[in-house]
């Protein structure tokens, strides 16, 4: 017996039930029949035989989704635990060339005292009039610069700049909101967040924020992850929808879970702030680190800031706040040069 939909159910006669009853015989599964079950519960009645095998076929699919939804739920809490193992790898990584690069300035630095010394003596000998010091300086500083100086520590940490992008509707005319609409009423996700973003910005459209949040919120229960993180702005915000810190936290953890680096941003926020769940400084560091490792620069500017001054139970390490303000200068973040300016020199002193 095929499986059997709700709209075939609408169209369903008393004489069905019966045909449907033979074949469950015919195949050995009288005992478990949902019409054989309706036909023996009824007592004759065949109304009540129809009414009860409806009750039982929808029973039935309640049970099938509730299946298949706790097997989706079970493959997702598999793919957080791999994205956390993931996580952890690459934070192993981190420490690794983070350590690699500490030992190349401590050589660097090494190197510079004993060229300086080196130039001492040069004076000396030059003041001596002894030209001789002059080739044999020049040589050893020539072969100091070829051997070390070359050799940056930019080549032990890797870039990991990777700027967000948001999907937008900068430009629409009625035209085209017209074929978004069409395409989200059929449970298209894309065409959900771009009628979204029509009604926010107010694009071949009027400006609604109840509606953008509606179809942002359709979106997001299908799992979008950008659709998540805005949703969450929105609860945060209060545009569109009453606004709820607690809802908006719940949106954020949906999408960061799911690698959206603008989420584990605001997820870090909330921890840190203790904004809609309780302060976390830990859990703060550890959603600013995953987002720094997608190339986050405002996310790397702070672990900079944290590792530098030793915060949220973090140990002081200036060595890898140099490390996390060079990635974020490297994209143009001016915190994080003026940051990085500041630490070096004291790191000279």
């Amino acid at each position: 017996m095929r499986n059997l939909t709700p709209n075939d159910l609408d169209f369903l006669s008393v004489n069905d039930i019966y045909r449907i009853a033979s074949e469950e015989m015919e195949e050995g599964s009288e005992s478990h029949g949902i019409a054989t079950r309706a036909i023996a519960e009824s007592h004759g009645d065949k109304e009540i035989a129809k009414s009860l095998f409806i009750k039982f076929q929808y029973e039935e699919l309640a049970r099938q989704e509730a299946f298949e939804r706790e097997e989706r739920e079970k493959l997702q809490r598999k793919e957080h635990e791999l994205a956390d193992k993931r996580w952890q790898r690459q934070m192993e990584l981190e420490r690794k060339e983070i350590e690699l690069a500490e030992k190349w300035r401590q050589l660097k630095r090494q190197r510079k005292l004993e060229f300086n010394c080196i130039e001492r003596k040069f004076e000396e000998m030059e003041r001596r009039g002894v030209a001789i010091g002059l080739i044999v300086v020049a040589i050893i500083g020539a072969i100091w610069f070829f051997v070390y100086e070359d050799k940056s520590p930019a080549n032990f940490i890797s870039s990991r700049a990777a700027p967000y992008v948001t999907a937008a509707v900068n430009t629409a005319d009625s035209a085209k909101v017209s074929q978004y609409r069409k395409a989200a009423e059929q449970g298209n996700i894309k065409a959900q967040i771009d009628l979204g973003m029509a009604y926010e910005n107010g694009k071949g459209i009027a400006k609604d924020e109840v509606q953008a949040a509606l179809w942002f919120r359709k979106a997001a229960d299908q799992g979008d992850a950008l659709a998540q993180d805005i949703l969450g702005y929105l609860y945060a915000n209060g545009k569109g929808v009453a606004k709820d810190d607690a809802q908006a936290v719940v949106w954020y953890r949906k999408a960061a879970e799911q690698g959206n680096i603008n989420a584990q941003f605001n997820l870090a926020m909330a921890y840190k702030n203790g904004i809609g769940l309780a302060k976390d400084e830990a859990q703060a560091v550890k959603w600013f680190g995953k987002a720094a490792l997608q190339g986050d620069a405002e996310a790397q500017t702070i672990l900079g800031k944290i590792y530098e001054h030793g915060l949220f139970g973090v140990k002081k390490n200036e060595l890898q706040a140099e490390t996390w303000y060079e990635k974020a200068a490297e994209q143009g973040n001016e915190d994080a040069s003026e940051a990085l300016v500041n630490l070096e020199a004291w790191l000279k002193d």
